[in-house]
C-alpha cells in the first residue's frame, strides 16, 4: 500500500474485498500507522460483515493484537467466536525454519 496513491490502494482493496477467500499472513507484524491500521481494519470489517471467507495467520492472540488500542476493533472481529462467524485454530507444530516449538 502507498497512502500517497489512493487510486492504487482502492484497486488493491477492491480486489481483496471481491476475492472468494482472502489470506492474510503475519498479522500484527505490519508497520503500524493510523493509516495502515484503518485500511486493515476496514478490509477485515468488510469481509466480516459480508460473511466472506478470511484466513489470518498471526503469532499474536487476542490480547497481543488488542494491546495496541487502535487494533481493538480488528482484534474484536478476528476473535469473535461467540457469534459463530469466526473459528480460531491454533497451529502447535514447530517452526519449519528453526524447529522451535512456541
Amino acid at each position: 500500500f502507498d497512502e500517497d496513491a489512493p487510486e492504487r490502494t482502492w484497486q488493491i482493496l477492491d480486489r481483496c474485498n471481491q476475492a472468494r477467500v482472502l489470506l492474510l499472513d503475519d498479522m500484527g507484524l505490519e508497520k503500524a500507522s493510523p493509516w495502515t491500521t484503518e485500511q486493515l481494519t476496514t478490509l477485515v470489517d468488510v469481509r466480516y460483515r459480508s460473511g466472506r471467507l478470511l484466513a489470518v495467520a498471526t503469532n499474536l492472540g487476542l490480547e497481543g493484537l488488542a494491546a495496541n488500542r487502535s487494533n481493538f476493533r480488528l482484534a474484536d472481529r478476528l476473535f469473535d467466536v461467540g457469534t459463530d462467524s469466526v473459528r480460531v485454530a491454533y497451529n502447535t507444530a514447530p517452526s519449519y525454519r528453526t524447529g522451535k516449538t512456541w
